[in-house]
């Protein structure tokens, strides 16, 4: 029996997928918990927390931020925040 891929990945399964990759990465996970523990910090401040170069920080905030896990627009110098219900 043939089933046209959009029939059996639904939009909610696809949903699920992309919010599961978001958390593929190590750092990804990493960053929310130190995040939550902080309520809102300076993104330079997570790269003196976790051993990551401001670049890689910066790409890793983009996919939270893309995931809606990061409420507040980020700049190097701009406050974020994040929910407790972050926490791992």
């Amino acid at each position: 029996m043939n089933y046209a891929k959009n029939e059996v990945l639904t939009p909610e399964l696809q949903q699920h997928a992309a919010f599961a990759k978001t958390f593929a990465h190590p750092a990804r996970i990493a960053i929310p918990d130190y995040l939550a523990e902080q309520n809102e910090c300076v993104s330079s401040n997570i790269t003196e927390e976790i051993p990551l170069s401001r670049t890689t920080v910066s790409q890793h905030l983009q996919e939270l931020k893309n995931a809606g896990l990061i409420r507040e627009p980020f700049q190097e110098h701009a406050f974020i925040t994040a929910s407790k219900q972050m926490k791992f």
